[in-house]
């Protein structure tokens, strides 16, 4: 992550480097959650919310069973 940030850092401040930017920071989230509850042993509640990740629906192999695409939207 640090290297990341560190190669969006240096880049030219457009509205993609601000959308990477935001993506950094969300997955940096995610594993300082999942860290702390690694390290309690489970003591500790992660919620992940169904914003963290995104998938691409103009992908071409989509496996979806006997749902549409329209369903997984």
């Amino acid at each position: 992550m640090v290297k990341l940030k560190d190669i969006a850092a240096r880049m030219p401040n457009n509205a993609e480097v601000v959308s990477i930017n935001s993506d950094i920071s969300k997955q940096e989230i995610l594993l300082d959650s999942l860290q702390k509850a690694i390290y309690t042993k489970c003591e500790t509640s992660v919620i992940l919310t169904p914003t963290v990740f995104q998938s691409n629906l103009f992908a071409k192999n989509w496996i979806l069973g006997k749902q549409s695409i329209e369903n997984v939207v």
